[in-house]
């Protein structure tokens, strides 16, 4: 047994009693209406448990693991939108939790039964366990250094580890441990006791066995100490500790290195929980009342949500775009909370035609809502039939919200429009309009020896010579060639040929008559993935003697 690491659990020891009965009363007091209280910007509901634990974000699954500790034996499953995936039944305990991408593991801590259950996240189902005893009933659990770590708390505290497997366990010491992993340094550990006062964290390198101590202390505390300790996590540049304590009243960043503070970020009285994005653009920290959301560095909240949350009851989704929370009332115990950290905003696209002839014009608008926005930029985009994306326009939308832009597309192209976002509002992509662009097919007739109204004149015997062109250019592909007599008060078709066009752009073709009479002859041109076909307009000609 390591003397450092024992005395370290011993001197953070919570002097405030029983701790978890503590970090309870911490938050359920000021929840009595919180289901009324819900903002817009949040979305979720009551779940199945009686108490919380742990909170867990599985970014390949797109799911979030909920445990509620003693007297309760599921595992809760959401997915970002906060709607129940499934109930992970027969986990007595089940309370801290750990995550191990690579092996599609999801381990818990049993507090019931004094194991660790190993839960396959693309199945969602228990694949196995093992027991930890005689070490404490785990219920803080983290991963580091190829191994599991874990603390006990309530009467059966302590501070342990063991192989993922169930060999090897190793115990170190006494109290009720918060434990945090780092996500750039895999033989880093820190732990701090629950609710110790004063609060002290100490980080450790797991590699050694046991473990060497690299840093102890107690956090900055903004001038009168830190007291209570009830969260902590790596920062994800894994260089720094986010640190709740509910004294002093601010979420404190502290260097790993020296412990000295690195920012703060207050977030009000007596505060219960932290968390980062991983992005490393946002900080959010919650207390009894109040989550509050915080650009990394900047001590002014960009966000606040009326609701309270429990000690590490916080969890960010993977693009940093959602938080996820836990809180509690008298009749609902355990309330899952999804906010956005930003607002929503979408944009639609119109055009004024579904299609146009080449060389026409066609007029795309792009429209952006909610018209609250201050002075957003949009951007419309075209992309035309086997090219490149380009930008048409951007600019700031107009006091109705839109944006248009007057564009000739030369071959069918898609269009779509952006909203980059702010710090405000969400970011908004509208769904893509194609317009599709139609060919131009004409035919010419030459030879005539004169015209007569619409007719061109020729010699019984004579060759008309007849061209056929389709724009644009469409070289190599075919064109198609009718010819029809006319018969009382109807044509009929005579001749039919269809011929490749030449690199010239034009193809001709030649009709001798055998007899006198009406004739008329026109070009058709099928169309491609690029163009929609076209036909040209008839040309009439007349067989004399």
């Amino acid at each position: 047994m390591n003397p450092r690491i024992r005395r370290s659990c011993v001197l953070t020891q919570s002097r405030e009693g029983d701790t978890l009965r503590g970090m309870k009363a911490l938050v359920i007091a000021p929840l009595a209406a919180v289901l009324l209280l819900l903002p817009a910007t949040a979305m979720g509901g009551s779940l199945p448990l009686t108490t919380f634990a742990d909170i867990v974000v599985d970014a390949d699954h797109s799911h979030v693991f909920v445990t509620g500790g003693p007297g309760n034996s599921s595992i809760i499953v959401l997915d970002f939108d906060g709607r129940v995936v499934k109930a992970i039944t027969g986990q007595p305990g089940a309370a801290g939790m750990a995550l191990d991408r690579s092996m599609s593991t999801l381990y818990v801590a049993l507090s019931g039964s004094t194991e660790i259950s190993r839960i396959s996240t693309d199945a969602l189902t228990e694949v196995g366990r093992f027991s930890v005893a005689p070490g404490p009933a785990p219920y803080i659990l983290a991963r580091a250094g190829g191994r599991l770590w874990f603390s006990g708390c309530g009467a059966s505290s302590g501070f342990a580890s063991i192989t993922p497997t169930g060999t090897d366990l190793r115990q170190y010491g006494e109290g009720c441990i918060a434990l945090a992993s780092s996500p750039t340094d895999p033989s880093l550990l820190v732990a701090g006791s629950i609710g110790g006062s004063p609060a002290i964290v100490t980080a450790f390198d797991v590699s050694t066995d046991p473990p060497t101590e690299q840093i102890s202390g107690t956090p900055p505390g903004i001038g009168y100490g830190s007291s209570n300790l009830q969260d902590l996590e790596v920062t994800p540049d894994g260089l720094s500790l986010l640190v709740a304590c509910g004294a002093p009243y601010v979420d404190q960043v502290i260097s790993l290195t020296d412990l000295s503070l690195v920012a703060k970020y207050p977030t009000g009285a007596y505060p219960s929980s932290v968390a980062a994005s991983q992005d490393g653009e946002f900080v959010a920290g919650g207390n009894g009342t109040t989550v509050s959301l915080f650009e990394t560095g900047n001590e002014t909240a960009v966000r606040t949500y009326p609701q309270a949350v429990y000690p590490r009851g916080l969890a960010f989704s993977p693009n940093g775009r959602k938080i996820f929370a836990v809180g509690g009332s008298e009749s609902h115990p355990v309330i899952f909370f999804v906010f956005s950290n930003r607002l929503p905003t979408t944009i639609s696209l119109d055009s004024s035609n579904a299609s146009v002839t080449y060389g026409g014009s066609v007029r795309i608008t792009a429209h952006l809502d909610p018209l609250t926005l201050v002075s957003p930029t949009v951007s419309i985009y075209a992309t035309p039939s086997g090219g490149k994306r380009t930008l048409l326009k951007s600019g700031t939308v107009d006091p109705s919200g839109d944006l248009s832009v007057t564009t000739r597309p030369k071959r069918k192209t898609s269009y779509t429009a952006t909203f980059s976002g702010d710090e405000v509002y969400e970011k908004a992509v509208a769904s893509p309009q194609t317009i599709l662009v139609r060919s131009i097919t004409k035919t010419q007739l030459s030879g005539s020896y004169g015209t007569s109204g619409m007719y061109k004149l020729y010699h019984l015997g004579q060759i008309v010579k007849q061209t056929g062109r389709v724009i644009p250019d469409h070289a190599g592909k075919l064109l198609k060639f009718v010819a029809q007599y006319r018969t009382g008060r109807s044509w009929k078709t005579i001749a039919v040929g269809s011929f490749k066009i030449r690199s010239t752009g034009r193809i001709t073709a030649y009709l001798q008559p055998n007899s006198k009479g009406s004739f008329r002859t026109r070009n058709e041109f099928a169309g491609d993935k690029d163009h929609v076909g076209s036909t040209s307009a008839w040309r009439y000609l007349r067989v004399t003697t």
